[in-house]
């Protein structure tokens, strides 16, 4: 069992490690309004490709949790992004593919699409740490 403090430290670490969406310079830009309409149709490609592995991603975390409680409510979350009936309109990978259409992007674009190497390096990373570490220290990514 890992004492708060060390469980703290943990977390920190790990976070500190992660890649810090929010201050990507792609997202500053898409915040400011200043992403170009080819930025965001690429970024748009490659969270299709993303989107793709979270309902393993979250699943990993559900089977290392312990707790009977946060278990659930984990499932929930696998739920709404792999079913269309949890939220009332559709999953979120179609969801997100219906704004990739609405952008210009084909299907058949779509499922030709390929991590790029920063992408795949930052999946990679989450998926392990969600794979091998308790929830709390996952989810902290």
């Amino acid at each position: 069992m890992r004492s708060p403090r060390k469980l703290a430290d943990e977390i920190t670490k790990i976070r500190n490690q992660g890649f810090r969406y929010v201050d990507h310079p792609f997202v500053l830009r898409l915040r400011q309004g200043k992403a170009s309409r080819e930025e965001i149709r690429a970024w748009a490609r490659q969270m299709y490709l993303v989107l793709n592995h979270t309902g393993r991603s979250n699943g990993y975390m559900h089977a290392n949790c312990p707790n009977p409680v946060v278990r659930s409510r984990l499932a929930g979350v696998i739920a709404d992004e792999e079913l269309s009936d949890r939220c009332g309109s559709d999953n979120h990978i179609n969801l997100h593919a219906k704004f990739c259409r609405a952008l210009g992007i084909t299907d058949e674009e779509l499922q030709r699409e390929k991590l790029i190497p920063a992408v795949k390096t930052g999946l990679e990373w989450l998926m392990e740490t969600r794979r091998n570490n308790p929830p709390a220290l996952a989810v902290s990514r």
